[in-house]
């Protein structure tokens, strides 16, 4: 239900940017910011694959916490939370988003999350809360705040907003053609690193 709406959404922000195309933009003085050479297609996909990531990781954390872990009331809302969060902290707070930091941080939130995911009996319920919503926050604000770096002239932003929102659509279709698509892929890379561990022993 919730992908059919935000396809929606991105339909109806389609025909609304198409639409703005027959209005006269006010004159501008052009300056380096403004002058910039037109997205290119890598760049689409690149908007496109990380806005879908977080949308993803959303739905799949939500599901493990709320279906997995325990069935308690507005547990759902701690994910939402951490997603909005993600956003504030990349296009909002200046300065916030460094590549490095974030990127060691992914790891080691991505290792947690992994050993959370294999022993999801020992840690208890606050222990997979902060392991999943850890990684997952982690994770979504690297995407975002790439996308922010990425973030093009003021004349493209039109065109960037679109993609940005039809990614997070195709995160959510594309956690319904495959319910646990998101879990799946840490739980094999934990297994793996079991299998590898029980035979280095």
């Amino acid at each position: 239900m919730w992908s059919i709406a935000f396809v929606g959404y991105g339909v109806l922000l389609a025909l609304t940017a198409w639409r703005a195309r027959k209005f006269d933009a006010p004159t501008v003085e052009p300056s380096s910011t403004l002058v910039a050479a037109r997205p290119r297609a890598s760049d689409v996909v690149f908007w496109l694959g990380c806005s879908a990531f977080p949308a993803l990781l959303l739905i799949g954390t939500t599901e493990r916490l709320t279906r997995e872990v325990a069935a308690m009331p507005f547990l759902w809302i701690l994910p939402l939370l951490l997603y909005l969060v993600s956003f504030i902290v990349a296009f909002d707070v200046e300065g916030a988003y460094h590549r490095f930091s974030f990127g060691v941080g992914l790891a080691l939130a991505s290792c947690l999350a992994v050993f959370s995911l294999r022993a999801a009996t020992d840690v208890g319920l606050l222990g997979e809360c902060i392991a999943l919503g850890g990684a997952q926050f982690v994770a979504s604000t690297t995407c975002h705040g790439e996308l922010s770096r990425a973030r093009p002239a003021t004349r493209h932003l039109t065109l960037f907003y679109l993609v940005l929102a039809s990614g997070g659509a195709l995160g959510g279709l594309f956690r319904r053609a495959d319910r646990s698509s998101s879990v799946r892929p840490l739980r094999r890379v934990a297994d793996r690193a079991g299998r590898f561990v029980s035979c280095s022993r």
